[in-house]
């Protein structure tokens, strides 16, 4: 599915369309930061691509986190990474966000932003609380990003991963990237499927 939002293109399920965005989901170094912050078992909740063509406005502030209704402030859910396909610059949009902001209950909606200036191939990661925003794009040309989103794995997933991606293509997967998709229980019990672990539905 692509969805445009004025001057905004975004793709949807990622995983589900083409490997080429297997090592950007799955990258050790990235995991290894996230399941740090988070301090718990993580699962892979969506992946979408991000243009923002030009003449797009600001981006409304917002928490990528908003999905999950708790009271604010609360503990750490979700981590956003966003990979740079393009140079992020002030002038073609790169993402601003509000410091500090995913320690408190309430943000302005006219608090001060710094931009996540970054060249193309770097990857920014921020807390699911932290309120932020794309920022607009004076530029000619087309920003480009790719979005990667976790979270802890007893939470529900923004994108169902059983679905989005075919079971008969997650069994050709390594265990660890199974795992990342929520194939997997979460602790004893959470996730089983007729009473076992739904690891066994991948294999032959």
């Amino acid at each position: 599915m692509l969805i445009a939002t004025t001057q905004t293109r975004r793709a949807f399920n990622l995983l589900g369309r083409s490997r080429v965005f297997d090592p950007l989901a799955t990258h050790p170094t990235v995991v290894a930061a996230v399941e740090s912050h988070l301090d718990d078992q993580i699962q892979l909740s969506e992946t979408s691509t991000v243009t923002l063509e030009p003449g797009q406005g600001a981006q409304v502030l917002h928490h990528d986190d908003g999905c999950y209704p708790m009271p604010r402030p609360h503990m750490p859910l979700m981590v956003s990474v966003m990979w740079a396909i393009d140079d992020f610059t002030v002038a073609n949009g790169a993402t601003r966000v509000v410091p500090g902001s995913h320690l408190v209950a309430e943000v302005e909606t006219a608090a001060d932003t710094v931009p996540l200036e970054m060249s193309a191939g770097s990857v920014g990661l921020w807390d699911g609380r932290l309120v932020h925003g794309g920022g607009a794009n004076t530029t000619g040309v087309a920003r480009r990003g790719v979005a990667v989103l976790y979270t802890r794995a007893w939470l529900r997933q923004q994108e169902n991963q059983y679905l989005c991606v075919s079971p008969d293509v997650v069994a050709g997967f390594d265990r660890r990237f199974q795992r990342l998709l929520g194939w997997c229980l979460y602790g004893p019990h959470t996730g089983i499927v007729q009473g076992r672990d739904p690891k066994h539905l991948l294999m032959p």
